[in-house]
């Protein structure tokens, strides 16, 4: 009886070590880490996401993989990823669509664009272009604006940045024109190369392969200054509009109340791989400026911006649905 006692303890003990050892074993355990990813294979959001996922994998030693979950503006993926356990193993990428723009969009959102959220890091800027067919009648920006005052036009979107930068860009201009949505940008601006639409506002990243295969160009870009390898695209300001800046955005999150150790692991892999030069050369020839942000910068650069995305929206009387 006194061995059988005996037994039962050392068992229990060694029960509770392994117990103990797996609670204090550091994140991440050998278990995988998910980013969810609300856009379309090829969006901005999938291509951050990827890029992400491999430097977790190099900096942390994890097993990332990058779920897309495209749909409603973005809001399927994201209230998916939101009200996942806040244990870390579930991330998102987080944007000035799905946390500037989509506020303005809908009444209701299945999430709180800052409140539902662990804002961990931003992870790029990038310029928007107005985009048009290579081969069709627009020489430049003047020549667009003023077809565009004379006949209706119609624009391409796929995701919430490319409604509003439209939409504010045709408030500036003194135009109508007829929207037409699309579940992600890479489809919009394909049907731009095609003809089927007239113009797309769209961000660098998205443009890019078909800029450089010649069947889209850029007829203006929003950053202060013209870009080192779009040289001929003037800037808006040069073009007549300085008041349209806008500049979108995309970062890295998890569902609110991670715990503080993780959140830090996670911003400090991050920032490292941000700041080498390889990670740089890699988004900026993605048409993506690094720009990674503390714990504390990032939650306050949310805010700030969800706060400029919706003055730009109430400019363009974009009103929510």
């Amino acid at each position: 009886m006194k061995n059988s006692t005996r037994s039962i303890a050392a068992t229990l003990l060694g029960l509770a070590f392994l117990a103990n050892s797996s609670a204090e074993e550091p994140y991440p355990r050998e278990k995988p880490l998910k980013i969810v990813a609300a856009f379309s294979p090829g969006s901005a959001t999938d291509i951050s996401a990827r890029i992400v996922g491999e430097v977790l994998k190099n900096e942390l030693g994890a097993t990332v993989v990058v779920d897309n979950k495209p749909g409603a503006q973005g809001l399927i993926g994201t209230e998916a990823a939101v009200r996942s356990p806040a244990d870390g193993y579930t991330l998102t990428i987080t944007s000035s669509s799905l946390n500037s723009i989509n506020p303005g969009l809908f009444k209701k959102l299945p999430y709180d664009a800052v409140t539902s959220f662990t804002h961990i890091s931003r992870l790029t800027t990038m310029p928007i272009l107005l985009l048009v067919k290579s081969d069709g009648p627009h020489a430049n920006i003047r020549d667009f604006v003023s077809t565009a005052k004379v006949g209706k036009l119609s624009y391409a979107y796929g995701s919430p940045g490319g409604q509003v930068s439209a939409v504010a860009f045709n408030s500036a201009a003194k135009f109508d024109a007829l929207g037409v949505p699309y579940k992600s940008q890479p489809q919009a601006l394909t049907d731009l190369a095609a003809g089927l639409v007239d113009y797309v506002l769209a961000d660098l990243s998205v443009a890019t392969t078909l800029m450089k295969g010649g069947r889209i160009k850029a007829l203006a870009v929003s950053s202060q200054h013209r870009l080192p390898e779009w040289q001929t695209v003037p800037t808006f300001a040069e073009s007549g509009y300085k008041d349209y800046d806008l500049v979108v955005w995309v970062g890295l999150g998890g569902p609110a109340g991670m715990p503080a150790d993780v959140a830090k692991k996670v911003n400090s892999a991050l920032n490292k791989a941000l700041n080498q030069p390889g990670i740089k050369e890699k988004f900026r020839g993605l048409g993506m400026e690094s720009a990674p942000n503390s714990l504390d910068e990032q939650d306050a650069f949310v805010r700030a911006q969800l706060a400029a995305w919706q003055r730009r929206m109430t400019e363009a009387k974009i009103q929510p649905e």
